[in-house]
């Protein structure tokens, strides 16, 4: 599975956070008004590990605010496929 995280706030983002399968905490870093495809090799119970911590800091599914994406800026996600790029930029203009 493929899970891409989204960063549309002014500030850049590092999210560190650990999943079943690794001992080590994992680390990325979103840029603002960029996103990044987490790690494919991670199993389905650790994408949910990964959406569930995201969310604790006030993550969002993109698909729950389909259409209105420009009107919570912050942090998104979103399952098999990217964000496209004009709702990101429109997030970014708030």
């Amino acid at each position: 599975m493929t899970l891409f995280i989204a960063n549309t706030t002014k500030q850049n983002w590092n999210h560190h956070f650990r999943v079943p399968e690794m001992t080590r905490p994992y680390f990325v870093q979103i840029p603002s008004g960029s996103q990044v495809r987490i790690d494919q090799r991670f199993s389905a119970e650790s994408e949910r590990v990964i959406i569930e911590q995201v969310e604790k800091y006030g993550g969002r599914n993109a698909s729950d605010v389909s259409g209105k994406l420009e009107q919570f800026p912050g942090i998104f996600y979103r399952q098999s496929k990217p964000i496209s790029g004009t709702k990101l930029l429109r997030a970014m203009r708030l």
